[in-house]
């Protein structure tokens, strides 16, 4: 019988799940996702597990998030252009921000370098950000994980103790967590409004398939790209406006990829005295860098144009009275999890 070594990753709150594996040289394995550790090669993950839990643990505006490895989870081994491996299967039996990963035998370079690619399901190689995002939940990140979700981690042998390597991941999007509010609620006009649809459009490449393990999220070398995302809520969900950020009760969380972007953004909700309407507000030019969470707050007051003119229903708010009514922000250090 051949035996296999343990190469476990120790992965800390930072869980970048590859599968899939369609492509000539994408090796996979069926295995159960619990595995005698003593029979493998070990990489450990240290130091962040991706987004991927339905509810980003205690994010607040501007700091802090804990995301969380979850059982399915997987890793993939780049081994060259066209090679890749998929990790056997893990210790993860419930949401854990550590996680050990199993590798077959005769893993044995002193470094490997290891990307999560999202939900399991994917060829080992590609990550799409596609332009329509459905069914979202608020405050949620679990769509993450089939529109962008990714990183990469070097795993490193230790020298003392054979079969076991440790890995932190760095994320390789530029995430933006959109921020619907209205400083003129409550008021009687609008009444209790709702978010609908969320809209970001960007003068560079937002969406696109990319291969991870050899070009990142470049979108020179990306395919069937574009420059508008449009997320709509899950039926029956409620994403309420307040007259203050509430990240409980509509945060939309995006992946894009990692540059300099002009973001406009539509925010579509529906009055129930007044219909269905969108604002439009556009942030200026900036860098959002990869590994890095910027929270968009948006409000969606005034409803008058330059001329005070009250603006109709569908009415478009980009030459409103209030021209600072979105801010971004920045956290290049979420928690410690990020690692610039």
């Amino acid at each position: 019988m051949k035996t296999s070594i343990i190469i476990v990753f120790c992965v800390v709150s930072s869980a970048f799940l590859f599968s899939g594996c369609s492509s000539e040289g994408t090796e996979v394995a069926s295995a159960p996702t619990s595995l005698d550790g003593r029979k493998y090669t070990t990489f450990f993950s240290e130091g962040n597990a991706i987004t991927r839990a339905d509810h980003i643990r205690d994010h607040t505006v501007g700091t802090t998030a804990l995301p969380y490895w979850e059982p399915g989870d997987e890793v993939w081994m780049y081994m060259g252009p066209t090679w890749r491996i998929r990790s056997l299967g893990s210790d993860i039996t419930a949401e854990s921000r550590t996680a050990k990963f199993y590798f077959p035998a005769g893993l044995n370079d002193a470094t490997y370098r290891v990307h999560y690619l999202g939900a399991p399901g994917n060829d080992g190689i590609h990550v799409t950000i596609p332009a329509q995002q459905n069914d979202l939940l608020p405050n949620a990140s679990g769509h993450l994980a089939q529109h962008g979700d990714c990183g990469e981690a070097t795993a490193v042998r230790n020298p003392n103790k054979a079969g076991i390597y440790s890995m932190t991941f760095k994320r390789l999007p530029a995430y933006l967590c959109v921020l619907p509010y209205n400083t003129s609620r409550p008021n009687a006009q609008w009444g209790e409004s709702v978010v609908q649809k969320i809209v970001v459009e960007s003068d560079n490449i937002i969406t696109g398939t990319y291969d991870v393990g050899q070009f990142g999220l470049d979108p020179a070398h990306a395919t069937n790209t574009g420059k508008r995302i449009e997320c709509t809520v899950k039926a029956g969900s409620i994403f309420t406006i307040y007259d203050s950020v509430q990240l409980w009760a509509n945060a939309v969380y995006i992946a894009i990829p990692p540059g300099w972007h002009r973001l406009t953004f539509y925010v579509y909700f529906k009055s129930p005295t007044q219909g269905d309407i969108f604002v439009m507000r556009t942030a200026n030019s900036r860098e959002y860098k990869a590994n890095t969470m910027s929270d968009v707050k948006i409000d969606l007051a005034d409803y008058r144009t330059a001329s005070n003119n009250p603006i109709v229903n569908s009415g478009v708010l980009d030459l409103a009275k209030k021209h600072q009514a979105i801010e971004v922000t920045s956290d290049e250090d979420w928690n410690g999890m990020f690692n610039d």
